[in-house]
Order: C-alpha cells, then sequence, then structure tokens
C-alpha cells in the first residue's frame, strides 16, 4: 500500500514538474510551439523513471536541486528572451529517446552519486546551457558531464581560474 502512495505521489509531480517547465517555455515563446510537445514530456518521463530508481534520500536530494536549479536557470535564459535550440536535440530516436530527455537522465545520475555539494551548481549550469546551445551534440555533451563528473572541487576552480587568464606562478 505505500509503494502505492509512492508511486502516486511521482506521478502527481512528475507531470506537475513536466506542465510546469512546459508551461514557462510557452508563456516565454508562444510562437516557437515546443512547450507541452517537447519540454514538458521529457521532464515528466525523466522525473518518473528516475523517481523510481532512487534508493538514498540522500541522492534524491542533490537529483533535486540540481534539477529545480535547472529550471530556474531555464526560465532566466527563457525570461532574457534567449532563444532554446530548435535542432533534432528533442526528437525522439526509435527508441522513444531523445538526445534532451538522455542527457538529463544521465546528468542527474551523475550528481546522484556527486558528494562534493559545490559542484551541483555545475550540474544545474550544465543542463541548462546544453538547452541553449546549438553547437553542442549529444555526444559532445555526454562527455563534457562525464568529465566534470570525474573533476574534483579543486581542479574545477583550477581550470576556472585559468580560464579568466591567469597563470599559476
Amino acid at each position: 500500500m505505500a509503494e502505492d502512495k509512492r508511486d502516486a505521489l511521482i506521478s502527481v509531480g512528475s507531470n506537475t514538474m513536466g506542465a510546469v517547465a512546459g508551461a514557462a517555455a510557452e508563456i516565454a515563446f508562444p510562437q516557437l510551439g515546443i512547450a507541452n510537445a517537447v519540454i514538458a514530456p521529457i521532464f515528466t518521463a525523466v522525473s518518473q523513471g528516475l523517481a523510481h530508481r532512487i534508493v538514498c534520500h540522500n541522492e534524491n536530494t542533490r537529483m533535486n536541486i540540481v534539477y529545480k536549479q535547472a529550471i530556474l536557470k531555464i526560465q532566466q535564459k527563457l525570461d532574457d528572451k534567449q532563444v532554446p535550440r530548435n535542432d533534432d536535440f528533442y526528437q525522439n530516436d526509435e527508441y522513444q529517446q531523445s538526445s534532451a530527455s538522455k542527457i538529463l537522465e544521465e546528468t542527474l545520475l551523475k550528481c546522484k552519486d556527486e558528494v562534493e555539494a559545490k559542484k551541483m551548481a555545475g550540474y544545474s549550469s550544465f543542463l541548462a546551457n546544453i538547452s541553449f546551445d546549438h553547437s553542442i551534440s549529444y555526444e559532445e555533451g555526454n562527455a563534457m558531464a562525464a568529465k566534470y563528473a570525474s573533476l574534483s572541487l579543486q581542479q574545477i576552480r583550477i581550470l576556472r581560474y585559468l580560464n579568466e587568464g591567469n597563470i599559476i606562478p
């Protein structure tokens, strides 16, 4: 009985998140017509599938933090009139999976196992940025997420420092 209640809550929560994501995109860009057709089903399906695989409260918390931060960052980009990518990134393949849904799932699974809380913002930024950057393919995005997951927080800080044009003495 408890599992039925849990499944019902997961379904309602996932459908709600999908609807909110779709509505936000539809309000910001009604001319694109991609909101309910693309964004809502992706968020709904991925969040439902991942929720059933969660075993630990801490893992669930980490995934929710990244998921919510990514939605906020996407909404900010939409508010800033940035246009989401309109390539085949959101189109389902023969297995009924889009590149967007696979990247979302893979990234959330990586952050689920992340012990460094300060890296969570990087995962959410990655999800938001790839949703708007046409130049990043699924394969490149997947490799970026894997590389980010393999780096320590100290290594990320060093890379950020060097990217700002600084030189290590």
